[in-house]
């Protein structure tokens, strides 16, 4: 690849753009209950292989693409990152701090929540999300949180993947969360900050 990778805060008003970057993943394999068991007393987790496979979309459930964020949110405590080498847009991500973070963790004042990490399919794997992680982190920080919070669901074991590598753990899993989705249950991960 060329170029560096650069991060950099974009404008609420450029979801457009944001979404350009899709957010569609295989589902080829889940946490079961005895993985979802494991992981809560802190032991190794083995993922279990799905005899069909299909695509999760987030963006076409209705509320989530990007650009309906601003109808169902107040964004003024939102940051939005895009990443690009040269002028390729490779991802982007979206946090939120203080009250709306409260609002949507319905706890805690200390936390940040990871709102949406995304990678262009074709740059998976490259750094890309670990440099937008990051990034989301320092912006916590700088705001007075002590810990990031993020969702997501045991259909989506590359990002559960992902979060632990990066010090996430698992703090709760919810079955029956999304009434649309019976059969997703809903994870919540956190990470203590360090300045």
């Amino acid at each position: 690849m060329h170029g560096s990778l650069r991060i950099v805060e974009q404008c609420s008003s450029d979801l457009t753009a944001y979404a350009t970057v899709p957010i569609a993943f295989e589902v080829c394999e889940v946490l079961d209950a005895r993985a979802l068991e494991a992981l809560s007393c802190g032991m190794p987790f083995e993922s279990t292989p799905l005899n069909r496979t299909w695509i999760k979309d987030y963006d076409t459930c209705p509320g989530h693409h990007p650009t309906e964020w601003p109808d169902k949110f107040d964004l003024t405590e939102w940051i939005f990152l895009g990443a690009f080498r040269d002028a390729v847009r490779m991802g982007c991500a979206a946090a939120v701090a203080g009250a709306s973070a409260r609002e949507l963790l319905d706890h805690s004042s200390d936390a940040a929540l990871l709102w949406d990490l995304r990678v262009d399919p074709r740059t998976r794997r490259s750094g890309t999300g670990s440099a937008l992680l990051a990034r989301v982190e320092a912006w916590a920080l700088a705001r007075g949180a002590r810990r990031l919070c993020v969702e997501t669901q045991q259909i989506n074991v590359p990002a559960f993947r992902f979060y632990v590598r990066h010090g996430f753990r698992l703090i709760r899993a919810s079955p029956g969360a999304y009434p649309a989705f019976p059969d997703e249950i809903r994870l919540i991960l956190e990470k203590k900050l360090e300045a």
